[in-house]
């Protein structure tokens, strides 16, 4: 649909990072931090299920995490042993604050949907891009992060990333959009990338955005609107839901919230322009 926007994404993370960078800001904003903790429980089963069988066929030499906040993923590749582990955030807060967490780490301030003169010359095996693309409002601007992505790649090298790829119609708000499949995949192909594998990263414990069942919507509703006024209950909802949540993403190929994409920068290919 929309091809520009005059969100201004920088300053809106800007602000939402300056008291802090902690698994509540960086994660689903009001659900509070023990929902958002059992939130990134799952989030770190789900990428090493799906990275660590990749690292037996990619070299880890060199890897980038794009859009850093609290350095979650910045932990992950560090329990895969990866080697160099570079980082880049929009913000400037959010790099200051990565620089003093990770001084054996490059970091920089980097919009990874700007113009592809503005990237560093780096070339690494992997690049995780995770609870990103939703955030680029702009599907130009969307169009060119997987480019530029895709010239930050090594040939044979991987995207990870997360977006909700939803089956009908995309739902637009002024600094989150969820894309249709299509579109999503229409964007990895144009950049070059072939898909390898797309699975659920949630079931019960994100939002629906991705489903009819009037019963789950109903349902998240109740739970959001409860954790909202009484965060400490995520206290229960978060080890209720999380062993559940964690069996259904490996068993289902579709799942009703964001999901999960590994796509692979073919052999001696170049950034399409």
């Amino acid at each position: 649909m929309s091809t520009s926007s005059p969100f201004d994404t920088k300053d809106y993370w800007e602000k939402r990072f300056a008291s802090s960078t902690d698994l509540s800001t960086v994660g689903y904003a009001g659900l509070g931090k023990p929902f958002n903790q059992w939130m990134y429980r799952l989030r770190r089963r789900v990428f090493l299920r799906t990275v660590t069988p990749l690292a037996a066929d990619v070299d880890l030499n060199t890897v980038l995490d794009v859009g850093s906040g609290s350095g979650f993923y910045i932990d992950r590749w560090h329990e895969l042993r990866a080697g160099d582990i570079r980082a880049c955030d929009i913000t400037d807060v959010a790099v200051h604050r990565l620089r003093s967490k990770y001084p054996q780490h490059e970091v920089t301030v980097l919009d990874v949907s700007s113009e592809s003169d503005d990237l560093p010359a780096w070339q690494v095996d992997a690049i995780s891009a995770f609870d990103i693309t939703f955030h680029i409002v702009s599907d130009t601007r969307l169009r060119q992060a997987f480019v530029n992505m895709f010239s930050l790649l090594r040939p044979g090298g991987l995207l990870i990333f997360t977006d909700n790829f939803v089956q009908s119609t995309a739902t637009h708000a002024s600094h989150h959009v969820s894309r249709t499949k299509t579109t999503l995949e229409g964007a990895v192909h144009a950049a070059g990338f072939e898909i390898v594998s797309r699975k659920p990263a949630f079931f019960f414990m994100n939002q629906p955005v991705d489903t009819d069942s009037a019963l789950h919507r109903r349902s998240w509703e109740i739970m959001t609107s409860t954790l909202r006024r009484w965060p400490t209950t995520g206290y229960l909802f978060g080890p209720l839901l999380f062993p559940i949540d964690l069996t259904l993403v490996k068993l289902l190929s579709e799942g009703p919230s964001t999901e999960i994409m590994v796509c692979r920068k073919p052999a001696d290919k170049r950034a399409k322009i």
